[in-house]
């Protein structure tokens, strides 16, 4: 696996673990405050803008090997 491959799975790995905590720990709610929240918008919006960023290249991509 690329480093990129790595990154990328730790991403989901560490989401998979939040809702975990979430879904199976509801003692653990109360650490969940203001900035976890912050921190997990910023990463959403970073995360849908990469994914718009990697969808123009692939159809930009697509489009020469067409033309």
């Amino acid at each position: 696996m690329s480093d990129l491959g790595h990154m990328t799975n730790g991403i989901l790995d560490n989401a998979l673990d939040l809702v975990e905590i979430w879904k199976t720990s509801p003692w653990r709610r109360d650490e969940f405050g203001r900035r976890e929240l912050e921190d997990i918008e910023k990463a959403q919006k970073q995360l849908a803008g990469l994914q718009q960023y990697i969808l123009i290249y692939m159809n930009r991509k697509r489009l020469k090997e067409i033309a």
